[in-house]
């Protein structure tokens, strides 16, 4: 009985220093969230001084489109045939994550944790990699007034849901996870980078996309303009298998998961899930 009572207190006073572990790695994320959001202001309050507007700076940065994935038009180009890339919703998400019949949209009702959702079916490959996209539903109203900072943070796994009983309080903690977004930062398994792209700027009906190169590239796209890019960050196999994971996260607050039309052109564009099914 003593050496239970020793092993039940051995356990617990792990337990305990993972919850301390724990939050010293969350108030450190949100150290970085303020510091974020105190340089955007700074930069704010220059341009307001300079008499131009927040929006100048970022109209000027030089982002370089690299590829184009999305166009207007749903029609492919001439002697091109157009791909409708399947997808099936969403399979497991987070407790603060509402879904819809469909499973198509993933709406987050309070908080900002327990808001990962995840596909229920491996991304559709094509010539480039692997690509997917969302429309921006719904953000958070009050925005940065009151001190939201961050987004939707947007990825893929390789771990499918049927591989894991537990899901975690952040996507980036899904294991075999890299996810762009939040803060400005990626999380490549577990890894941080710093990236330049914040969501929290996406407004409703913003599409955003994903692809994944064949060489190990990942590229995010909003309204068809590359917004973050790192080079060779993955290591693919021909056998890869790749899942749509997305955090519902602070100004973002719902998203509908879309079902991109390709065509070997690079010219592809979107279509809701009731449009799909209606054809």
């Amino acid at each position: 009985e003593l050496q239970m009572e020793r092993e039940e207190s051995a356990r617990l006073r792990q337990k305990h220093q993972q919850a301390v572990q724990d939050w010293m790695h969350e108030k450190a994320i949100f150290q970085n969230q303020i510091n974020e959001m105190q340089k955007r202001l700074e930069k704010m309050a220059k341009s307001t001084s300079s008499g131009s507007s927040p929006g100048g700076e970022s109209g000027s940065s030089g982002v370089v489109r690299i590829c184009t994935l999305r166009d207007m038009s749903t029609d492919p180009l001439p002697n091109q045939a157009a791909t409708n890339l399947a997808v099936e919703g969403f399979s497991l998400c987070g407790s603060n994550i509402a879904m819809s019949e469909d499973r198509m949209v993933a709406t987050r009702s309070r908080g900002s944790r327990q808001s990962m959702v995840l596909g229920s079916a491996p991304i559709q490959k094509i010539s480039a990699g692997w690509y997917y996209e969302v429309r921006v539903c719904e953000v958070e109203s009050r925005g940065m007034s009151y001190g939201s900072v961050g987004g939707l943070g947007i990825g893929v796994t390789k771990q499918s849901a049927s591989q894991s009983i537990r899901i975690p309080d952040k996507a980036w903690r899904w294991p075999q996870t890299s996810i762009l977004g939040y803060w400005g930062s990626a999380f490549l398994e577990g890894a941080q980078k710093k990236i330049e792209w914040c969501p929290d700027s996406l407004t409703v009906g913003s599409i955003v996309g994903l692809l994944v190169t064949n060489h190990g590239d990942i590229q995010v796209l909003v309204d068809n303009e590359v917004v973050a890019s790192l080079q060779g960050v993955m290591t693919l196999e021909p056998e890869t298998e790749l899942y749509p994971v997305l955090d519902i996260y602070s100004t973002t607050l719902s998203v509908e998961l879309l079902r991109p039309v390709w065509s070997e052109g690079s010219r592809s564009a979107s279509e809701g899930a009731s449009e799909s099914s209606a054809e």
